[in-house]
């Protein structure tokens, strides 16, 4: 049985302790953040556990959970924060302030000298982030729509599984645009149970990638990267297909105008706004060819 805290007043000599987060612990803290607004899919604790088990903290105050955080290492110069999030009856008591130094810490200590740390967060916790280093470098909206069963119809490319794509491929082309390799992420991201996850093909080689994936509320949608518009159109209409009659969301980029036109011209409308964030040199995301993206990590 996980222990987990009535809201009370934080006692003045109270600190919160941060340790490592067992399998059943992760799982109950990701359902915390579905229930206050993240859109997660339903396989997403089983592929964010895998990638890294030892990333995944628990905060405590008096032996019991109140919070969770995730600090991963995604290559030697790359990392993403995943938090803090404390229980909503908490917050405003300083738990966040008193942890995040030791997240920041223990995450740089796994990252070199010139490393990036980058985190995904709402407009109301962008001074919080701004006072430990972080810069805004995207704002994503986060859009919904409902999946449609589109006529078919030739497209500037072949659509093909991403399972049948060699990994290798598929790792490049996500690093390339991303900025940064996301290899072990990325392998189990690309085959969702009861979603799709397509490859566009032009002259056999990879000018775009789709995956939507089934959540509680119905699909995930993301990546969503393309050469062009017309490929991502293509993709995008094959995942509303798939997704018919059922929501979908979908984070767009702010600064990619076709993007937000593609989504608008599938009846998307936005929701809430997701601020990126980093701290260190901004990874060189080709925001320019961002469709939808896919969180590094809940939050």
């Amino acid at each position: 049985m996980i222990k987990t805290r009535p809201a009370h007043r934080r006692d003045a000599d109270e600190a919160p302790r941060c340790r490592h987060l067992t399998r059943d612990e992760f799982v109950t803290a990701l359902n915390w953040s579905t229930q206050v607004g993240s859109h997660l899919g339903l396989d997403d604790s089983a592929v964010f556990w895998a990638a890294d088990p030892e990333g995944w903290w628990g905060i405590e105050l008096d032996g019991a959970l109140v919070g969770f955080c995730g600090t991963i290492a995604h290559t030697s110069d790359f990392g993403s924060l995943a938090g803090p999030y404390v229980l909503p009856d908490l917050r405003g008591r300083g738990i966040g302030s008193a942890t995040t130094p030791f997240f920041l810490q223990h995450l740089s200590s796994l990252l070199g000298e010139d490393h990036s740390i980058t985190t995904d967060t709402s407009p109301g916790h962008r001074r919080f982030f701004e006072d430990v280093g972080f810069r805004v470098t995207q704002v994503g909206m986060r859009m919904s729509g409902k999946g449609e069963r589109l006529p078919w119809g030739p497209g500037p490319c072949e659509l093909r599984p991403l399972a049948l794509i060699p990994f290798d491929e598929v790792e490049a082309y996500d690093a390339e645009h991303a900025g940064i390799s996301r290899r072990d992420l990325i392998r189990r991201w690309i085959a969702p149970a009861g979603g799709l996850a397509l490859a566009a093909l032009v002259g056999g080689r990879i000018a775009g990638i789709g995956v939507i994936r089934p959540s509680r509320e119905g699909y995930c949608t993301g990546p969503l990267v393309a050469d062009t518009p017309e490929i991502a159109e293509q993709l995008l209409d094959s995942l509303c297909s798939h997704a018919d009659g059922q929501v979908m969301a979908l984070d767009v980029p702010e600064s990619n105008s076709d993007a937000l036109t593609l989504a608008a011209s599938h009846g998307f409308r936005t929701g809430a706004v997701i601020v990126r964030m980093t701290r260190g040199p901004a990874p060189n995301t080709q925001w320019q060819q961002i469709y939808g993206f896919n969180a590094l990590h809940p939050g």
